[in-house]
């Protein structure tokens, strides 16, 4: 029976971070494969770059584009001062052009054979919307010879006419109507090289350079990234983390219900790895973790009926050979007077056996009443620096012992259980490193290791300067008739129940006890024993 809770892994990766993981991985290969359905089935566009916000800064940009050119006096000069001032706040290269393809302001863009099909293919020929009739975006053939008229556009004389409506040319608010047109906008990527682009049509501007003229602001960026009109990552990193936040809310509950029926089976099998069989876990919920605490509960409800059936079979035994044992021995102690001296030599060694035999079946007994009386045990409160010096007179008067123990700290303990753990302790480290140097007595108040309930708790050890143990042989120390010498002679050792007896008696007092070889580079074992405190 092991005295150490299992080791627990270096590496730690909470199953609430997995489960997160796997449900984000899962949404973005089903929406992968979903997008690669829906474009394959329906042909979505990939060149639909514009997002909401790009299209209403390039809205702006039209609108602002429409009032300057609008305002400005003939040349070229203010519009090619116009684009480069787009182009720096926009980061993109902006360019004005005709339908034709002939660049009217900004600079001179190399427009790849896509984007002037689109120019001149009459993809911009509708008006902005909610005009009724002709809008003013129809005034020329887009890809025609020069000088011929669109059948459908007002000619000269409704030319002529639009240049007194300054809110609908000059894009923007008029006076009547605050809402400005909403101009025709899309994003296209062409291929060898890769380059993106935003179009946005503008009607004709009465003045100035492109003149009675349907234009488009056209920009172009390297990639995607180079300019937040194309793509913008703050909405994508915070709708991400909006996401996270939102999963991981949702899937709280239901993971914490889980972590914390996990935790609570991995606090019972490291109470059982350590011998405590009365620990049981919550079994009633209604899902595998459920069952699986049953089965805890079902496995720890045997080991302890084992445990306490093998004990109690060791103790009847005990009080049986007692009676015998004592008969025997007052038997020997006749026979020997009535022996002739050549015989009293056999009849003290048969003496001596029965002694041997007696002495381990008191042992047993021991072992057996500890054992059993676990929690029906009474308990009070004990002073520990009487109790230890009590037990170094009975077992160590002859040894060195040094105590170091707080004359008012106390502990919550049966005080003949804890007195006869504490003189099984010292008798055995005087047998073991007594000629080696002191033995040393130590107690202080601490935070006990692997308590999942908290509160206080006292820490007496007692130190050797012997051999120590071999590490191998530290986790069955406490196991009943083990020995660290395999031959098992009288000169080397009892019949290794004495901390076995420790064990249970430390238990039966609502503490633990583990043992582990020094750690400041000097031999020896060092025995701790973990007591709850008791109150001032």
């Amino acid at each position: 029976m092991s005295t150490h809770p299992p080791a627990r892994p270096h590496r730690y990766f909470p199953l609430y971070g997995k489960i997160l993981l796997w449900f984000f991985a899962n949404v973005l290969l089903v929406g992968g494969v979903a997008f690669w359905l829906v474009r394959g089935q329906f042909g979505l566009d990939r060149t639909l770059l514009l997002t909401r916000d790009g299209r209403a800064r390039l809205q702006l940009r039209a609108e602002q584009a429409l009032e300057t050119l609008s305002a400005a006096e003939p040349g070229r000069a203010q519009a090619d001062e116009l684009m480069a001032r787009l182009g720096e706040t926009e980061q993109l290269q902006f360019a004005l052009y005709d339908f034709n393809g002939t660049a009217v302001a900004g600079h001179a863009l190399t427009l790849p054979p896509a984007l002037r099909e689109r120019l001149g293919g009459g993809r911009f020929r509708n008006g902005p919307p909610g005009r009724g009739g002709p809008g003013p975006l129809q005034g020329g053939r887009a890809g025609g010879p020069a000088g011929t008229e669109d059948p459908r556009s007002p000619g000269e004389e409704g030319r002529r006419r639009e240049r007194g409506r300054p809110s609908e040319f000059r894009g923007g608010r008029g006076r009547e109507d605050r809402h400005p047109a909403d101009y025709p906008k899309e994003a296209l990527r062409t291929e060898n090289p890769t380059r993106y682009w935003v179009i946005a049509r503008l009607p004709p501007i009465p003045e100035g350079p492109g003149r009675g003229r349907p234009l488009a602001l056209i920009g172009m960026a390297e990639s995607l990234g180079q300019s937040p009109l194309l793509f913008d990552p703050k909405p994508w990193l915070l709708g991400g983390l909006g996401l996270l936040a939102s999963s991981a809310l949702l899937w709280w509950p239901f993971v914490r219900s889980l972590t914390r029926s996990l935790a609570q089976m991995r606090r019972a099998t490291e109470r059982v790895a350590l011998g405590d069989f009365a620990v049981r876990v919550d079994d009633r919920r209604g899902d595998e973790l459920g069952q699986l605490g049953g089965a805890i509960n079902a496995m720890t409800g045997r080991l302890e009926g084992f445990v306490h059936g093998q004990k109690r079979f060791l103790g009847d035994i005990a009080h049986e050979l007692c009676s015998p044992l004592a008969r025997m021995e007052m038997a020997l102690g006749i026979l020997e007077h009535r022996t002739p001296p050549a015989l009293q030599e056999r009849v003290c060694d048969v003496r001596e056996e029965v002694r041997e035999m007696s002495s381990l079946v008191n042992e047993l007994l021991a072992f057996s009443k500890a054992g059993l009386q676990g929690s029906a045990t009474a308990r009070e409160r004990v002073v520990l620096a009487p109790l230890a010096a009590a037990a170094v007179t009975r077992e160590a008067a002859d040894a060195e012992i040094r105590i170091a123990v707080p004359d008012d700290l106390a502990v919550f303990a049966a005080p003949s259980l804890l007195g006869r753990a504490l003189g099984n302790i010292l008798r055995n480290a005087v047998h073991h490193a007594g000629p080696t140097g002191p033995v040393e007595i130590t107690a202080s108040q601490a935070a006990a290791p692997n308590d999942g309930g908290g509160g206080d708790w006292v820490r007496l050890t007692i130190a050797d300067h012997g051999p120590g143990v071999p590490p191998e042989a530290l986790s069955k120390l406490f196991d009943p008739f083990f020995r660290v010498d395999p031959s098992r002679t009288r000169e080397t050792g009892g019949v290794g129940l004495g901390l076995a007896i420790v064990k249970s008696c430390v238990e039966a007092c609502g503490g633990t006890v583990a043992a582990r070889n020094r750690a400041d580079g000097a031999s020896g074992l060092v025995v701790e024993l973990w007591l709850p405190a008791a109150a001032s």
